[in-house]
C-alpha cells in the first residue's frame, strides 16, 4: 500500500467528516425548516436505552465510547418518531467533537439505510459516502 493511497484516503475521510459534521450536527424539524435548522446539541433530549438481555439502562447524555467497547453490536429499535436517528446523529456529532476522536483509530460512518437501493450493498454505500465512489478497491479495503 503506497503513500498515495493513504494520502487519498485521508483526503476523502477529511471531506467526509466535514460533510457528516454538518449533516449530523444540525437538525431541521418541520417547525424549523424556514429558519434553516438548529444545532442538534441545543435541541437534544437525552434518551434512555434499555438492554433486552439484562434490563440495564443507559442514558445517553454525551458520547461515551465505553458503550461500544462493552458490546460488539447494538440494536436500537422503537416506533417511528421516537428519536433513533436523532440519537445516532447526536452520537456521531459528539464523537467527532470529542477530544478522543483526534487520537482514535475509529471513523464514525453514518449511513441511512433508506439510501440503500435494491441492488446496492452497504459497502457500495460506504464507498459512495466516504470515498466519493472511488474505483480504487485498495482505498475501500483500507477502511
Amino acid at each position: 500500500m503506497g503513500l498515495i493511497f493513504i494520502s487519498q484516503l485521508e483526503k476523502n475521510i477529511k471531506k467526509y467528516l466535514e460533510k457528516i459534521t454538518l449533516e449530523c450536527g444540525y437538525i431541521a424539524p418541520l417547525a424549523l425548516k424556514r429558519q434553516g435548522g438548529k444545532k442538534l446539541e441545543d435541541l437534544y433530549e437525552p434518551l434512555t436505552l434499555v438492554s433486552n438481555s439484562n434490563s440495564k439502562e443507559i442514558t445517553i447524555r454525551y458520547f461515551d465510547f465505553s458503550i461500544f467497547l462493552e458490546r460488539n453490536r447494538i440494536l436500537i429499535e422503537d416506533d417511528a418518531g421516537m428519536g433513533k436517528s436523532t440519537l445516532i446523529k447526536f452520537l456521531v456529532s459528539s464523537y467527532i467533537k470529542s477530544n478522543n476522536f483526534e487520537n482514535s483509530n475509529y471513523i464514525p460512518i453514518f449511513l441511512e439505510l433508506r439510501n440503500l437501493n435494491e441492488n446496492g450493498s452497504i459497502l457500495e454505500l460506504i464507498n459512495e459516502k466516504v470515498l466519493n465512489n472511488s474505483t480504487n478497491n485498495e482505498l475501500l479495503e483500507l477502511l
